[in-house]
C-alpha cells in the first residue's frame, strides 16, 4: 500500500510538471504554434495558422515562409495562398498577388480570395472590377471588411448612395469595430440618409 501511495504521489508530481511545462509553451500564440509544428510537421494547416499569427504580429517575412511551407505540403491550402496574395499586395507585387489569389480561389471559393482580388483591383485603381469582386465576396458571406471595401470602391466611382448602404451595413455588422465613430462621421459627411 505504501508503494502504491508513493507511486501515485510520484505520478501526480510528474503530471504537474508536464502541465506546468505545457502552460509555459501555451502562454503565447507563437509558442503554441511552434509546439503544434513540432507535433505535426507534415500538416499544412499548422504552418498556415502559424503564418497567420506571424502576419498579425507584423512579421511579414517570417509569415511568408510559413505560408510557403504550407503550400509545399498542400498546394491547395487556401488560407496560405490567400495570405501570400495579401502580403504580395502589400509589397505592390500585383502580378504575384493576382496569381496567388486566383490559386486560392480555385482551392477554396469561400469569398476570402474574391475579397483579395477586389483589393488588388482597388489598389490598381480599377474600381469597377473591385466592385464586381467585392460583390461576389459578399454573396459568399457578408463580413464587415467586405462591406467596408465595397463602400470605398463605390465612393471612388462616385456612387455615394450605394456606398452609404454598404457603410450602414458595415456599421450594422461591425458594431464592435474600433473605427465605428470615424465611419459614422464619414456617413454624415456623405450626407447618407
Amino acid at each position: 500500500m505504501l508503494i502504491q501511495s508513493a507511486l501515485a504521489a510520484l505520478l501526480v508530481c510528474v503530471l504537474s510538471g508536464v502541465t506546468a511545462a505545457r502552460n509555459i509553451i501555451w502562454k503565447t500564440e507563437r509558442g503554441l504554434c511552434e509546439n503544434e509544428i513540432q507535433g505535426s510537421p507534415r500538416k499544412a494547416r499548422v504552418y498556415s495558422a502559424f503564418g497567420t499569427e506571424l502576419m498579425k504580429q507584423g512579421k511579414a517575412g517570417e509569415a511568408k515562409l510559413m505560408f510557403q511551407r504550407a503550400i509545399e505540403l498542400d498546394p491547395n491550402e487556401g488560407d496560405a495562398l490567400n495570405n501570400i496574395a495579401t502580403l504580395s499586395l502589400d509589397e505592390n507585387k500585383f502580378d504575384e498577388a493576382m496569381a496567388y489569389a486566383l490559386r486560392a480561389m480555385a482551392a477554396r471559393d469561400d469569398g476570402k480570395a474574391l475579397n483579395t482580388l477586389g483589393e488588388i483591383f482597388f489598389k490598381r485603381n480599377e474600381f469597377d472590377k473591385a466592385v464586381a469582386y467585392y460583390g461576389r465576396a459578399i454573396a459568399r458571406g457578408g463580413q464587415p471588411l467586405r462591406y467596408y471595401n465595397m463602400a470605398l470602391a463605390l465612393e471612388r466611382l462616385g456612387r455615394n448612395d450605394e456606398a452609404c448602404a454598404y457603410w450602414k451595413r458595415y456599421i450594422q455588422e461591425g458594431f464592435w469595430l474600433e473605427d465605428l465613430d470615424d465611419v459614422k462621421a464619414h456617413l454624415a459627411e456623405l450626407r447618407c440618409r
